[in-house]
């Protein structure tokens, strides 16, 4: 009797035909995938991170108005500003009672998804590119918010924001597309400056990132490694700059002309979804990441020695 005859049996050999195959696919990765967790670009004079990344000193779990926490920066001395993707709020967090202590609106609730301060100015990303900006200086419930129109779209799908006090201008990161994408190029990953004041953000990128080079890196060969930056943050003492992704639970260090100074695979039962980075007064680092099925949290890691 044919197959055709029947369906039962045709549709179970086609069910478990597509399951050995994703077996399959799932344990090659992870014969490919390295033991390590660490990769420093140069091995013989590696780089050793001020920070034990594998255990925080310090988690902080956030109540539920922060369960999809998007975006943190460095508020008054032992607050952070918080933001999610859902409000158009900052949260006010105490990081010695580990409590929120207020919250102020700023804008409609709309996809933000990260904060930078540039004195008593705050900026607020949203997803397709828009920066929300007001003085928040004077403490007060809430605020009217200007928005700047930079350049980038839903397509581009902007996560990453911090200010670059160096160079006086803020740094976004886009998720997804850059701007001016070709298919070809599908695989770097642009940073971008927006100089305060201006209209719209530079068309020309501050660096890039080669998937590819990361691929090199992890796997010694031409392999692609995926990263797509959810948050970005400057080191204050030696101008690093850290990126996260939270596909793939990663965090990127590269220098001021984005070459990678070390990849680090962060603990993903740990860091389900990282999308905020922050340094404190101590340059201690401060890495958020959103609830999966559980609260979200705070994971401090101090600084461990002098750069």
């Amino acid at each position: 009797m044919s197959l055709l005859n029947r369906p039962n049996l045709l549709s179970s050999l086609i069910v478990a035909g597509i399951l050995t195959i994703a077996l399959s696919y799932g344990y090659c990765t992870m014969q490919i995938m390295p033991d390590r967790t660490s990769f420093a670009s140069n091995e013989e004079g590696a780089f050793v991170p001020p920070y034990n990344f594998d255990e925080p000193d310090q988690i902080i779990r956030l109540p539920n108005d922060l369960k999809e926490i998007s975006g943190l920066e460095l508020g008054d001395s032992g607050e952070l500003l918080c933001i999610q993707d859902e409000d158009g709020k900052i949260f006010i967090l105490n990081l010695a009672t580990e409590s929120v202590t207020s919250s102020h609106r700023f804008a409609k609730n709309r996809d933000y998804e990260g904060i930078a301060r540039v004195g008593d100015r705050v900026f607020v990303l949203e997803r397709d590119g828009d920066l929300h900006h007001f003085d928040f200086g004077q403490r007060q419930d809430a605020y009217e918010s200007e928005k700047i129109e930079t350049g980038f779209s839903y397509r581009n799908d902007t996560e990453g924001l911090c200010y670059d006090a160096l160079n006086e201008q803020l740094l976004i990161a886009p998720k997804a597309q850059n701007l001016n994408a070709a298919p070809e190029r599908s695989h770097i990953r642009s940073i971008y400056s927006y100089k305060i004041g201006h209209e719209s953000v530079d068309q020309e990128p501050v660096f890039s990132i080669d998937e590819y080079e990361l691929g090199q890196l992890v796997y010694g060969e031409r392999t692609r490694y995926t990263f797509k930056p959810s948050a970005i943050g400057i080191h204050p003492n030696n101008e690093h700059i850290y990126l996260l992704s939270a596909v793939g639970e990663s965090l990127l260090i590269v220098d001021r002309n984005g070459d990678v100074v070390l990849l680090k695979r962060l603990d993903d039962s740990l860091f389900p979804q990282p999308e905020g980075i922050a340094f404190d007064d101590h340059s201690n680092l401060i890495i958020s990441t959103e609830g999966q099925g559980d609260r979200a949290i705070l994971a401090v890691f101090e600084h461990q020695i002098s750069d």
